[in-house]
């Protein structure tokens, strides 16, 4: 069975049948089929990337800069098609996938894996039905923009910023098992130790979207947190997709922005900061092909107090660390 269709099956919990296997005539069905495949066929060309990721650290690094570059929105756009609609008829299809993608797993994972299948083929139908989840509105998103967007949107606190990354590292991480099925390799126990689970997770905050119309708030203790995870969770930006090309030239920016986020935080503390915005920089006049980056503290410091702990910043930590490949230009925002 090819990949593609065992992602499909995973994640919308029926298989998407090649075109002209469910008797479609008139072709109604098959440009939705099609949108679907399209968008598992670029998740594939990501889980191939993940299954050969040698650690867990590495297999975050890989799964959250993609989350920022993958316009994931399709998808809810999609799932209210008749196709979708059509393959829950399919069950003996459906049954070939779900065995094929329990097979992948390491032994000590199968049930968990199979206990999640169960869970999402319950849901489907819910999801399918939705009013507003389907065409990518809900108290998440207010109107139907790039999930990638919300990750760091000021309107939405660290623990709902957490708990969407953490949706859509299960979404984004069940190519994994789809590759490993068209492959017909099993997971190591480290690899389906960090699939597995997030994608159950996945699932239970699809259930409280369905059910409450927004995520269950996601704690840092609680988050696996990778480097570009911090970088999310503590910085707020009005487009995520924006940064991606940053984080892929530059393999140690995250760590480098998660370093200079704390050193900020010593002199611009909670109580009087509002945010601590991350932006690309735009200068007209810079000639640079690829331009830096900006943060900008929004302080409720006087400016005199502001001044003072910007240049307290730059003389404690910034002045010895200013030079990272990536220029970055730190600069307060009175509020």
């Amino acid at each position: 069975m090819h990949a593609a269709l065992l992602l499909a099956t995973l994640i919308f919990g029926a298989p998407v049948l090649p075109h002209g296997a469910a008797g479609d005539p008139a072709g109604e069905d098959q440009d939705a089929d099609s949108g679907i495949l399209a968008i598992a066929d670029g998740l594939l060309h990501l889980g191939e990337q993940l299954i050969e990721s040698e650690d867990p650290g590495e297999y975050l690094r890989i799964l959250d800069l993609a989350i920022l570059e993958f316009d994931i929105t399709p998808v809810f756009e999609i799932l209210g098609d008749l196709a979708v609609r059509r393959a829950l008829d399919h069950t003996p299809d459906r049954a070939e996938a779900v065995r094929a993608l329990v097979d992948v797993a390491d032994p000590a994972w199968r049930a968990e894996l199979r206990d999640g299948l169960e869970e999402a083929l319950q849901l489907l139908p819910s999801a399918v039905d939705h009013p507003g989840l389907l065409a990518g509105r809900s108290a998440l998103t207010e109107q139907p923009r790039e999930l990638s967007q919300l990750l760091g949107d000021p309107d939405r606190p660290a623990s709902m910023r957490l708990a969407l990354l953490a949706y859509l590292r299960g979404f984004f991480g069940t190519a994994v098992l789809a590759v490993a099925a068209d492959r017909g390799t099993q997971l190591s126990p480290w690899l389906s130790a960090a699939v597995i689970p997030a994608w159950r997770l996945c699932l239970h905050q699809l259930r409280r979207l369905l059910d409450a119309q927004t995520f269950a708030p996601v704690d840092r203790s609680e988050a696996a947190l990778s480097p570009l995870a911090n970088v999310l969770s503590g910085y707020q930006c009005r487009d995520g997709r924006l940064l991606a090309p940053y984080f892929r030239r530059d393999p140690g920016l995250a760590d480098f922005l998660c370093a200079a986020h704390d050193q900020l935080s010593r002199f611009f503390p909670d109580a009087t900061t509002e945010r601590i915005w991350l932006t690309p920089a735009h200068d007209p006049d810079d000639g640079e092909e690829h331009p830096g980056l900006e943060i900008t503290v929004f302080t409720r410091q006087d400016p005199d107090a502001a001044r003072t702990a910007l240049a307290a910043f730059d003389a404690a930590w910034w002045l010895d660390h200013c030079n990272p490949p990536t220029r970055i230009v730190i600069d307060t925002h009175l509020v």
